[in-house]
């Protein structure tokens, strides 16, 4: 199964490589439907060195392709962006030097699913963009839809009060319980994944100009939040919401009715059961809100000695487990400067952050900028890039989107710069 695998997959980008906007959104697809913890239904894979996610078999036998077939393109992208392959590049090589040269050498998987499986997704999406800009209003189109899937099974999970699909996988887990840990996620693998899409597609609404194919969708997701329990996700998915009626390009009456009906739903939904896990959270976060704080003082009492080089990949949980830490280190960059390097967890954070607030301006995909500036913003709030989830795929395809729009906009007014009439000289 694992050899036939990497065959179909490597077959797959082969017949479609004239069609790569497809090998993208097969890669997302996937990588949505099928959790990391069951991906061993494909691969026969369920630990080891080679056990990936299958989506990120797809990913590097899709890069293989286009690097072979359309090496011209992926070299115009690479020059396009020249300092922002180079950061990634630095930061790629000591992150897996750090992890092949550490005590316990592992971490491989983890580097490859959510570190370099995500970056090439990124690199092959923008020179899919560069050979057909349509494909981005596409892409924000199976974002939305994806979200909106995964937000409306995870309601149907609530309602069942059962995960439902891979139920033997998510019992393996250490923190899963149906009973005890009544937060669903869909088939992504954390209720946190879940909630980080959600804040993401929300904002990507606005560009939809129909108010009645707006309005289900928004209320679905913010259902679909509350069904995480996400506080942070809650909070993020309601200014969404907002920012979407506010800026949305429909006329006022329309606009009018949708907040009429979206206040009417977000009453009835707020004084039925499904807010009570959310209410219990906000009277009583488990203590969560100490483990962020204890974690943050871990950091910064110990922050120096990780300043270049790091325990590699996996290894910031080892630490906190030592340092009496009932969780992770609970966001992304903290994670990731205990593994890497805080010099070089500051460079690769950093190229998010350039390329979300690069992207602000006149849009040409309504909400994708903010869209790209949560996705950098939120996974600081847990360890999401610290884990085997959709969140990895999920940050470098938005950030792909956004990179792609800012160079688009460029073009076109380079274009109309040059179309434009020129004043006629006065003669002296």
């Amino acid at each position: 199964m694992f050899v036939a695998w990497i065959g179909l997959c490597f077959l797959y980008a082969l017949l479609l490589r004239g069609r790569p906007l497809v090998l993208v959104i097969s890669n997302v697809v996937l990588w949505a439907a099928l959790p990391s913890i069951a991906g061993e239904l494909i691969t026969r894979q369920p630990s080891g060195s080679l056990s990936f996610h299958p989506a990120t078999w797809l990913m590097l036998a899709t890069a293989a392709v286009m690097i072979v077939f359309d090496t011209r393109r992926v070299l115009d992208e690479i020059g396009r962006r020249i300092f922002v392959y180079l950061a990634l590049s630095l930061f790629l090589s000591v992150a897996f030097l750090a992890t092949k040269t550490s005590a316990s050498g592992s971490g491989l998987v983890l580097f490859v699913d959510v570190m370099l499986g995500p970056v090439l997704l990124f690199l092959i999406t923008n020179v899919v963009l560069a050979r057909n800009p349509g494909g981005l209003l596409v892409l924000r189109n199976w974002i939305i839809g994806i979200a909106a899937v995964e937000a409306g099974f995870a309601i149907v999970q609530k309602l069942l009060g059962s995960v439902v699909l891979y139920r033997a996988y998510f019992q393996k887990q250490y923190w899963f319980d149906e009973i005890r840990f009544p937060r669903w996620m869909g088939t992504l693998d954390h209720p946190l994944a879940l909630s980080l899409l959600l804040c993401v597609a929300v904002p990507l609404v606005a560009g939809i100009r129909s108010v009645w194919l707006q309005i289900p969708l928004l209320a679905v997701m913010g259902v679909g939040v509350v069904a995480t329990q996400s506080r942070t996700g809650l909070v993020v998915v309601a200014l969404g919401v907002s920012y979407v009626v506010l800026t949305s390009r429909i006329r006022i009456a329309a606009k009018v009715v949708a907040v009429a009906v979206l206040g009417v739903a977000a009453y009835f939904v707020a004084t039925s059961s499904l807010v009570q896990g959310v209410a219990d959270r906000l009277q009583n976060d488990t203590g969560s809100s100490l483990a962020r704080g204890a974690a943050l003082n871990f950091f910064l009492d110990h922050w120096d000695k990780y300043f270049l080089t790091g325990g590699g990949v996996g290894s910031s949980y080892e630490i906190a487990d030592l340092a009496g830490l009932t969780t992770s280190l609970e966001s992304s960059i903290l994670i990731y400067a205990v593994d890497v390097g805080v010099l070089f967890s500051l460079i690769y954070f950093g190229v998010q952050l350039v390329i979300a607030l690069r992207s602000m301006g006149p849009s040409l995909c309504p909400g994708l900028s903010l869209a790209a500036l949560l996705v950098v913003i939120v996974p600081q709030t847990y360890n999401a890039l610290g884990a085997r989830t959709f969140a990895g795929i999920l940050v470098w395809l938005i950030l792909a989107m956004a990179a792609s729009m800012t160079t688009e906009r460029k073009r076109l007014s380079a274009e109309r710069a040059v179309d434009s009439p020129k004043p006629a000289s006065l003669a002296v």
